[in-house]
């Protein structure tokens, strides 16, 4: 490979940068976007063509997500818990978009048990998922498992919902 600004160099970080983004989180995301920015802007200033960006895909939560189950009496009120994802849609949206980027038929339905803990934390398994990508269901896990309360319940409660994601035209 020849050195200097106008190499293939720009070319390869391109597309290595763009298969990365698929397969890491936001923290790598954002290097990886200056990165990609400025291999970009490399090859336009020596007359080279960039790949294109991949397309946008975009996904819909479907919400309020459906109540299956309520466990246990507690003094918690189940709309604190829909009003907490509401406010963090986008962090689940961003769980399936991530994945609906590899395979643009996915959509499905993702059914989690949350226990709400004294502490005001949350437990959180998934119970079932009709998506065939089992990182969405692992991503929703750990976007709900960062959900926090305060004050907790005096009694712990669980809770089993539904995530319905589809595909937007």
């Amino acid at each position: 490979m020849a050195s200097g600004p106008c190499s293939d160099r720009a070319l390869v970080v391109v597309r290595i940068a763009e298969r990365m983004k698929r397969e890491h989180d936001r923290a790598v995301l954002h290097a990886l976007d200056a990165e990609l920015a400025t291999a970009r802007r490399t090859m336009r200033a020596c007359g080279q063509n960039a790949p294109p960006a991949p397309a946008a895909v975009r996904g819909r939560l479907v919400l309020p997500a459906q109540v299956l189950e309520t466990r246990g009496s507690s003094s918690f009120d189940v709309r604190l818990l829909h009003r907490m994802i509401e406010t963090r849609q986008a962090a689940l949206r961003a769980c399936y978009e991530r994945e609906l980027r590899d395979d643009p038929a996915l959509q499905g339905t993702v059914d989690v048990e949350v226990r709400v803990l004294g502490s005001g934390s949350l437990e959180v398994r998934e119970l079932h998922s009709s998506i065939a990508d089992p990182d969405v269901g692992a991503c929703v896990e750990r976007v709900l498992s960062g959900f926090r309360f305060n004050p907790g319940p005096r009694t712990p409660a669980s809770y089993a919902l539904r995530f319905a994601f589809e595909r937007q035209p």
